[in-house]
């Protein structure tokens, strides 16, 4: 509604920086209360890979950016399994950032979530 969209621009107004990808900071401004919010799951939208690498945000954010635009393009709407790999990106992280316990969390992971919620 009207009153939401001029709110939201009173709050990137008074952003002091734009470090924050759009939906972490609406996440931020829903968390401190001062926007409401409703949400949809899996998202309707999702992060280029091209997001990945940023020119204008510090070296800092860059792995933690790749991490959830792998996790955003994972769980959006319209992610076609065979065709997409939403990690790809990672493939640019070094070696060392992987053990072999990430290894054996991931397919532990892997195998709870796969397995049909038993019927109550």
């Amino acid at each position: 509604n009207a009153r939401s969209k001029k709110k939201i621009l009173d709050l990137i107004d008074g952003l002091s920086s734009h470090e924050l990808p759009y939906d972490i900071q609406l996440r931020s401004w829903i968390k401190e209360k001062r926007l409401k919010a409703g949400f949809t799951f899996p998202f309707l939208t999702t992060a280029s890979s091209q997001a990945d690498c940023s020119e204008i945000q510090l070296r800092k954010f860059q792995v933690r950016d790749m991490v959830m635009n792998a996790y955003r393009r994972l769980v959006w709407l319209d992610f076609e399994q065979f065709r997409e790999n939403p990690v790809e990106s990672l493939n640019k992280l070094d070696a060392g950032r992987f053990d072999v316990q990430s290894l054996y969390f991931s397919q532990i992971l892997s195998v709870i979530l796969s397995e049909p919620v038993a019927a109550k």
